[in-house]
């Protein structure tokens, strides 16, 4: 195999992007110089590890790479936040609300949705929601555990494909999500103003944990535009599909979580619909159009 993998490529085309983006809000964003740093310096150090795992096992290089990416991955979520808050660009809110509305008939889907509302299942969503912090955490270690070199290599691949790419989405349609624009308004004042766009009846209230967690949550999130595609679908519809690769056991042990993430989006009003949808559609991406790239690049190799 070259010196550099795809995923080192591909980590090298979205960091390059975010150094261009950072120059050009040097000024606006909260410590660009040092994000700039960051961009310059993660890029030194995909070439290093590239060069420095030119000699060893395939497997050996392949987890290498697999920690790096969770190393990079949340921290250049971040960068993006700020990078977004500093644009000041146009909330696409009512947009995506709009087409929610226009998919269901002129409903509002997460108003019909309230009829299910529960103390137990709010609990049990809430904690699936939080829990997918963990999900890519939990999905590495079966990949280093249960899979093959090139299993790991290719899901790497396909899962910092579906980041990035929900990170372009978050750049080109920002939007604030439902939890915001309703009659409940924000747990706490934020940088978004609420627009009334959902008239909730239900606050959705669990039983132990729900609030610590929502606010948690809340005060987590870097930006609150960070919608359209729902990355939490995307990446939890993709480490569903990685967890059953690992075994069978695996998968189902994953199930769960993974079904509780997605539904959990719009039932607790953090996505419209269509975040959801085009989240579904990203995973597919990632595993199908990405992964098909990977393996025609390990034809070449073996070709080589």
């Amino acid at each position: 195999m070259g010196t550099l993998w795809p995923v080192d490529r591909l980590n090298l085309v979205f960091l390059a992007f975010e150094a261009v983006l950072q120059l050009t809000r040097l000024r606006s964003t909260n410590g660009g110089a040092w994000w700039l740093l960051f961009d310059f310096g993660s890029m030194a150090v995909v070439l290093l590890l590239a060069r420095a795992t030119r000699s060893t096992s395939l497997h050996r290089a392949a987890l290498v790479r697999l920690v790096h990416g969770m190393i990079t991955v949340p921290l250049a979520f971040t960068q993006v936040g700020l990078l977004i808050a500093a644009s000041g660009g146009h909330d696409y809110a009512a947009e995506l609300a709009s087409c929610d509305r226009s998919l269901f008939g002129g409903t509002d889907p997460l108003q019909w949705l309230e009829q299910f509302a529960h103390p137990v299942l709010t609990e049990a969503l809430q904690v699936s929601y939080t829990l997918y912090l963990l999900l890519p955490v939990a999905t590495v270690v079966a990949l280093a555990c249960r899979a093959d070199a090139m299993t790991i290599a290719r899901s790497l691949f396909s899962l910092l494909g579906i980041y990035y790419l929900s990170y372009l989405g978050y750049h080109l349609v920002p939007a604030s999500g439902p939890n915001i624009h309703n009659n409940f308004g924000p747990l706490v004042p934020c940088e978004i103003n609420p627009q009334l766009r959902h008239i909730f009846i239900d606050p959705l209230e669990g039983l132990w944990l729900t609030a610590d967690l929502r606010r948690f949550i809340f005060n987590a999130e870097i930006t609150k535009q960070d919608c359209f595609p729902s990355g939490h679908v995307a990446v939890a519809a993709a480490c569903l599909v990685y967890a059953f690769r690992c075994g069978r056991r695996v998968g189902l042990a994953f199930l769960p979580l993974c079904l509780g993430v997605i539904l959990s989006t719009v039932y607790l009003r953090y996505h419209y619909v269509v975040d959801l949808i085009a989240g579904l559609l990203l995973a597919w991406l990632g595993i199908v159009v990405l992964e098909g790239w990977h393996r025609r690049m390990e034809r070449r190799w073996h070709a080589s």
